[in-house]
């Protein structure tokens, strides 16, 4: 194995989690890298009093436990592992604390969407949003879906591009993956007519806003020219669909290999991954979603060039 920064991967003893760790897996092994699977573990209740002394349940027991989770979850990884190096992480500390610590030193961060219960459903949401949020790399959101009919994009990578510096930095990584897989890349822009419900203002003609949007294609196609020369090996297709970027993006992920978006940005795709948006397009995406912030990017996460 390189010296090549880690992918690293948060469980917590579901199943879903043990996907996106299967997951991260594959991530690892594409860029010839090694696997953090990282668990974390901490006293979970308030001291108990018992007469005018508190009890704490016991450090030790509450480690061993989550040392156990971690233990099983490594050795299930290995038995498919073939030549990628895994390594498990126990954290004291909450899972939050214990993601973006890994993310200081790691290429990829991937997390699950869902956890053991609904309770355990809402805590992993919350730090799903933490990580996505203060990453200090690229973090891999990985759903629990059904399999569907898939759309156009299926067995591709797509990329929300919008022409900001991010959406840049996101087509950057978007090429990286689709090369690593060998799959093709939809460059997509979503954008929104619009709207003119004050009584005297025209609407403006639909061919002309599909023209405007055709030649703004064009120009962020042009941005994206030099990484097309880098990677000659990736097929890339354009595409211009009218709609909120969130659903378009979640419709354009059915069958997709992996969706890539800046964590914000402008134009169709202004505040991608910021509050409804962000829940919505997490939710909605039928594949995993790799989220880029800004500063996370500038570096490839796969192998050198």
């Amino acid at each position: 194995m390189s010296n090549r920064p880690a992918v690293a991967v948060g469980i917590d003893g579901s199943e879903q989690a043990f996907n996106a760790a299967t997951w991260a897996l594959e991530a690892a092994t594409l860029r010839h890298t090694t696997l953090d699977v990282v668990h974390s573990w901490a006293v979970p209740l308030p001291p108990i009093v018992l007469g005018h002394t508190p009890v704490w349940p016991a450090d030790d027991r509450i480690r061993d436990a989550a040392r156990v989770v971690l233990d099983d979850a490594v050795t299930r990884l290995q038995t498919t592992a073939s030549d990628t190096t895994i390594n498990g992480v126990l954290y004291p500390g909450n899972p939050s604390a214990a993601l973006l610590d890994a993310a200081e030193r790691a290429a990829l961060v991937v997390v699950g969407s869902s956890g053991l219960d609904r309770v355990a459903e809402f805590i992993l949401g919350s730090v799903t949003q933490q990580i996505v949020t203060h990453a200090a790399c690229p973090v891999a959101v990985v759903p629990s879906y059904a399999d569907i009919e898939p759309g156009p994009a299926a067995g591709r990578v797509v990329v929300g591009i919008d022409g900001s510096e991010l959406s840049v930095d996101a087509t950057r990584l978007a090429f990286e993956e689709a090369s690593l897989r060998r799959v093709g890349l939809t460059l997509l822009h979503a954008w929104n007519a619009p709207s003119y419900d004050t009584a005297g203002v025209v609407m403006p003609d639909t061919l002309l806003l599909e023209a405007a949007h055709s030649d703004e294609l064009r120009a962020m196609a042009e941005t994206v020219a030099g990484l097309a020369a880098t990677y000659p090996d990736v097929e890339v297709n354009q595409l211009l669909r009218q709609g909120r970027p969130a659903k378009v993006l979640a419709d354009a992920s059915r069958g997709a290999t992996l969706v890539v978006v800046g964590s914000r940005g402008h134009g169709g795709f202004a505040s991608m991954l910021l509050g409804s948006t962000s829940r919505s397009l997490l939710h909605h995406a039928r594949c995993p979603v790799l989220v880029v912030r800004p500063g996370t990017g500038t570096h490839p996460v796969g192998s050198a060039r």
